[in-house]
């Protein structure tokens, strides 16, 4: 199993989207990027706008090579809305619109899915659901909530396994409640994961110290009762330069444990470029 993220935080956008390559089939998950429109008093500079071109073209190019699309919901920044020939002949698995959605995804996801429906080869909803594609085994998890605020809407968490090997893609997830916990312990293969973090940027909300540390604890929790020894993270958690320092116990914690952790970027072999966290830098 060949893993590729194509574009993220870490590497100058808005974006998890990733590439898997196995021996039988090639799937992407999550196909859309985007920019933050207005972070510490600026809009975006015009070297964000220019990586998210790349970043777009990339996933495009990626898009082409796939035999299944999985959107794990509908926020904008996780998939290709207004170039309906990208689905051409794909197997375009999504999330379910008709339950357990905000409403502005559901709007979102209506919209999208009446633009492409005589496009894809087959549009199949992944809710709690498993698909076996010859020696590979997707697994989605029930609706689970973005923030633990039901009005951030609900995302749905990927397991991709073939043979011995299995990969947890955990998405635009800040908080980990007992049902996100349990789900990826379950996963007793996984040993490697893919996955979101909180912000940690907002200082005036009172809440924010309170989801880190959740975060911090659950992770913890996660790491002692799971066989993971790879983590890839990104997203929310790479919009803050000083991401590292809000979560330093964790990362800590995981070195101690002997788990490799590496932002998307690393993962590629790129360095970092965290271009939204440094957009006052850009500007000045």
């Amino acid at each position: 199993m060949k893993i590729i993220p194509l574009a993220a935080e870490s590497m100058g956008s808005r974006s998890m989207a990733t590439f898997i390559e196995t021996s039988k089939m090639s799937i992407i998950i999550d196909p859309g990027a985007g920019l933050g429109t207005l972070r510490q008093g600026y809009k975006p500079h015009s070297l964000e706008n220019w990586n998210l071109e790349k970043h777009r073209e990339r996933i495009f190019l990626y898009m082409e090579k796939a035999d299944v699309v999985i959107i794990s919901h509908f926020h904008f920044n996780h998939y290709i809305y207004n170039i309906p020939d990208l689905y051409q002949g794909k197997i375009l698995l999504v999330k379910n619109p008709n339950r357990m959605i905000g409403i502005s995804q559901r709007n979102q996801a209506f919209e999208f899915l009446n633009f492409i429906r005589n496009i894809p080869e087959e549009i199949i909803y992944i809710d709690d659901r498993i698909f076996k594609f010859e020696d590979i085994t997707l697994t989605f998890s029930k609706p689970v909530k973005h923030s633990g605020d039901e009005n951030s809407g609900y995302v749905i968490m990927v397991s991709l396994k073939e043979k011995k090997e299995e990969f947890l893609f955990i998405t635009d997830i800040e908080i980990f409640t007992d049902d996100v916990i349990a789900w990826i312990i379950n996963k007793n293969n996984a040993d490697i994961i893919y996955t979101d973090g909180p912000v940690t940027y907002f200082h005036d909300d009172p809440e924010r110290a309170h989801i880190i540390d959740n975060y911090i604890v659950s992770f913890k929790q996660i790491i002692r009762r799971a066989a993971i020894t790879r983590v890839i993270m990104d997203h929310h958690l790479l919009r803050d330069i000083n991401w590292m320092e809000k979560i330093s116990s964790l990362l800590k914690y995981m070195k101690q444990k002997g788990i490799t952790v590496q932002t998307a970027a690393e993962f590629r072999g790129e360095e970092n470029n965290l271009l939204e966290a440094r957009r006052d830098e850009l500007y000045t």
